[in-house]
């Protein structure tokens, strides 16, 4: 199945790291930024789903969206 640009994470756009840290509680903000940054640098996350970006976070962090 292919996805859409609009469905897949970009680490490129900025706008896209505001988007996913602000879905979630503003004390583990900082937390989901550092996990973005460093999963961008090691291209975990690169071009990668949105819902499945979603769930490694609240996996990896062990955290949930408001």
């Amino acid at each position: 199945m292919s996805y859409s640009d609009w469905d897949l994470y970009n680490c490129s756009e900025d706008h896209e790291e505001r988007y996913v840290v602000g879905l979630f509680k503003e004390k583990d903000q900082p937390s989901v930024q550092a996990f973005l940054r460093a999963k961008c640098k090691d291209n975990t996350i690169y071009r990668m789903r949105h819902d499945a970006l979603y769930a490694l976070i609240e996996k990896e962090l062990k955290i949930k969206r408001k």
